[in-house]
């Protein structure tokens, strides 16, 4: 059967080079994968996920549900070598890599692997130049395990035809509420810095830092004495003063967080709001600065914006009210 599948392939390719002229490298390198991954190569076991990947064709979904089953098996199973070997050769052999595992280990929440989590579809990049291929991807989830809420993210790097030794994951990292919301904060304000981190298990815990999820979002939260304002109140307050949020302030006080994606043009800030159901409600307040021009603002709660009725509806920012 196997030799049948061989010819049919061996068949396929032939026909698509006699129509392309073998003007398609990108064609021609994909089917002589595929016809790898049909041989008898395909049964034997592989000492490493990277050296699978060197091996088969697969693509950035399938290496990304790979890498992730392979990471948190091996958690799970407190294995520290079958966990680094998911890693690139190339980071394995970088110093400290070793601390970095048993660090990794050592805060590692048991169970976490067997929660019930979905990835996002991966994105990424990949280049095709006459065989001299790089593919990468990268992909995160959110889950909640025994009423924590953590972070993974996951990135990787599964074909790197000229340079073998930097395929395998490349990031892993988990974080915990309030950790994910001092590590967007530190990010937000010097983003390189955070470029050599590889693999890390960060649990800070609420006794250490006070955080929010606000829309999806880990915020660092700052409790203040200011009497919560209905969303109604809120939304008075804040259309009358729309042009000055510094003004609107001296009604609703200090924000309990605030925000700057360091590529925006846009300061969040949030405020609690007082809930006639219970749940948790936030005025979001995006202005040109922290107490400038509001450009819009929108009622959040924990998972999401609501944005059919709007605190301040939006306006776009002049250069004067941006500067």
């Amino acid at each position: 059967m196997k030799n049948n599948n061989k010819i049919l392939v061996c068949s396929l390719f032939v026909l698509l080079t006699l129509l392309t002229g073998c003007k398609n490298d990108r064609l021609a390198e994909n089917l002589g994968r595929l016809g790898n991954g049909l041989n008898p190569l395909n049964d034997s076991k592989y000492s490493s996920l990277p050296e699978k990947w060197q091996n088969e064709y697969i693509s950035d979904s399938a290496a990304a549900k790979e890498a992730i089953s392979s990471l948190f098996d091996a958690a799970e199973n407190g294995d520290k070598d079958a966990f680094a070997k998911n890693f690139t050769e190339e980071l394995r052999s970088t110093p400290g890599f070793d601390d970095d595992v048993d660090k990794f280990f050592a805060s590692y929440p048991k169970g976490l692997g067997k929660s019930d989590y979905k990835l996002h579809a991966p994105s990424g990049s990949g280049s095709y130049n006459y065989g001299h291929n790089v593919l990468d991807g990268n992909t995160y989830t959110e889950v909640t395990f025994e009423g924590e809420w953590y972070y993974i993210g996951l990135d990787f790097c599964y074909e790197n035809t000229d340079n073998p030794e930097r395929v395998g994951v490349t990031h892993f990292i988990i974080m915990d509420l309030e950790s994910r919301a001092v590590y967007l904060a530190d990010y937000n304000k010097d983003p390189d810095s955070m470029d050599d981190i590889h693999l890390s298990c960060r649990i800070t815990g609420s006794d250490e830092v006070c955080a929010r999820l606000i829309n999806g979002h880990p915020l660092i939260w700052t409790p203040t004495d200011t009497p919560k304002l209905t969303e109604d109140e809120m939304r008075k307050v804040l259309m009358a003063n729309r042009d000055d949020l510094g003004t609107a302030m001296k009604t609703i006080g200090e924000p309990n967080a605030t925000f700057k994606m360091y590529n925006a043009t846009g300061y969040d800030s949030y405020y609690e709001l007082k809930s006639e159901d219970g749940r948790k409600l936030y005025a979001h307040i995006c202005s040109s600065s922290p107490t400038g021009k509001i450009i819009d603002a929108y009622v959040c709660t924990e998972d999401k914006q609501l944005y059919d009725d709007p605190l301040v509806p939006w306006v776009k920012p002049t250069k004067s009210s941006e500067g």
